[in-house]
């Protein structure tokens, strides 16, 4: 190999660049489109075509429906009791039940 660096200079005194595979930025990019994007960006969507397509489909928004009302329940309960704490620690405090030495 001699001559510019990445190419090959073969007999015919001709000059024929070295084919290189994706930079590592390449590759890089490639990871963050399918991480921001999705796996899979030519997902296609479309209706259900069989009962038991639609069967399923319901299922799976039954279950997400599920794990939604579940996650707002236990969000709310932390919260009220958050704000319960709160509120009694205000009500002790300010009655003087409990004197802070400051």
């Amino acid at each position: 190999m001699t001559g510019t660096q990445g190419c090959v200079r073969l007999k015919a005194r001709t000059i024929m660049p070295i084919m290189r595979g994706p930079s590592d930025l390449d590759k890089r990019l490639k990871i963050l489109r399918s991480q921001v994007y999705g796996g899979n960006q030519h997902t296609a969507y479309r209706l259900p075509t069989t009962a038991k397509e639609a069967k399923d489909s319901r299922q799976k928004t039954d279950s997400d429906i599920t794990y939604l009302k579940q996650d707002l329940l236990k969000i709310s309960i932390l919260a009220t009791s958050a704000m319960a704490l709160q509120f009694l620690l205000y009500f002790v405090l300010r009655n003087n039940f409990v004197k802070l030495p400051i």
